[in-house]
């Protein structure tokens, strides 16, 4: 029987299933929707060489014989690329592991036993004052759903990307994502406004002139309130986040880390320095039960301590190659290999400020990861 859906359902199909390439939508089409041969190549015959439209008529076609919503639909994706025993890539799939290097999958690299990984995703606008991130704001959020959730199929903290929230309201949602239990990593992406700020405890100290003057990295909410950036890895690390310990933490953070413009250095052409090669051994060391406070954390930076990030319409700059880079490569590469991929894009982006002078941001990432960390079996 045929069937009409809605604009925003359509939307949410053509969403969920541009990851498929095409022989692996023959295989999702027979091992999760149910279809058989006869099904599939009719539909195949009626869409040939519109891979899109085929997708789509193909949900569309399950949806109506099963009678299932949607939701399964991501939970049936979920499990494809997810599972160890049905994970099953396409020769295209295989052929690009080769370009890439292949996927390495041994003792030093983090584990995916759930098959699901917790995402939140807060980005603050700030709209209707002289600080208003917008368009960017909301690019920011549909970029990163789109990766996150749609993409990856991570569980969305409240099952939403949350949008202007004030200090206190950062802090619950961190504490949400600590007590979260049987997930394979956890993911945290603020975008909003930040700096550098005195520490308050030196506000009433009378004597505070004749001292060197202490300052505290911050990241604001809706509100102005104050987030300590030393608060996130905090609320995350051994200690509080006990259900987190021994996985993998990625924090995205997209604010001004100062107000300083980089404007660039030309670059001047040198002679190449030779370095040495080093032949890299690997050893295995026995588990020590003694965690330290924080570990197997990785934190990306949008700029530089002292810095400005950058945003424009289309979201901010490292938000967007982020949503880019690991919608591209999140099958074949691990994480720090991506964020290396960002690191180069974010060298090579210029922009432009308001005097008309040359602008640029590089983002940093600090890692205390102890494996390789992937996003996908």
């Amino acid at each position: 029987m045929s069937m009409t859906l809605k604009n925003t359902d359509a939307k949410f199909i053509y969403d969920a299933v541009d990851v498929f390439h095409k022989s692996q939508w023959k295989e999702f089409s027979r091992l999760k929707l149910g279809l058989n041969d006869r099904e599939i190549k009719k539909l195949q015959a009626d869409h040939e060489g519109d891979s899109k439209e085929l997708k789509y008529e193909t949900v569309k076609h399950w949806k109506s014989t099963t009678g299932e919503n949607l939701d399964k639909l991501t939970a049936l994706k979920q499990e494809y690329f997810f599972s160890k025993s049905e994970t099953n890539f396409s020769k295209l799939v295989e052929a690009q592991d080769d370009l890439d290097g292949g996927k390495r999958r041994d003792e030093f690299s983090y584990p995916l036993k759930n098959g699901k990984g917790i995402a939140l995703i807060i980005s603050n606008s700030f709209a209707g004052t002289e600080y208003s991130r917008e368009p960017g704001c909301s690019r920011d959020l549909e970029n990163m759903e789109k990766l996150w959730r749609k993409t990856l199929g991570c569980k969305l903290v409240d099952r939403e990307a949350h949008r202007d929230k004030t200090a206190d309201e950062m802090r619950k949602l961190l504490e949400k994502v600590a007590k979260a239990k049987k997930f394979d990593y956890a993911v945290v992406i603020i975008s909003t406004h930040g700096g550098y700020v005195p520490m308050e405890e030196q506000r009433n100290d009378k004597y505070q002139e004749t001292k060197l003057i202490k300052y505290e990295e911050i990241l604001y909410g809706e509100d102005l309130g104050k987030l300590r950036a030393n608060e996130l890895q905090k609320i995350l690390g051994n200690k509080e986040a006990q259900h987190l310990r021994d996985i993998p933490k990625l924090l995205i953070l997209q604010y001004c880390r100062g107000e300083k413009i980089d404007k660039g250095v030309p670059k001047v052409s040198t002679d190449a320095i030779g370095f040495s090669d080093h032949q890299k051994t690997e050893e295995l060391y026995p588990v020590d039960p003694l965690m330290p406070e924080m570990s197997d954390i990785i934190t990306v930076y949008a700029t530089h301590q002292d810095f400005a990030a950058l945003r424009h319409d289309e979201g901010s700059w490292m938000i967007k190659d982020i949503a880019d880079v690991f919608g591209k490569y999140y099958k074949t590469k691990h994480v720090t290999d991506m964020l290396t991929i960002v690191n180069n894009r974010m060298k090579n982006r210029r922009g432009s400020t308001k005097g008309g002078g040359d602008c640029k941001a590089m983002s940093i990432y600090e890692s205390s990861l102890t494996k390789d960390f992937y996003l996908v079996q």
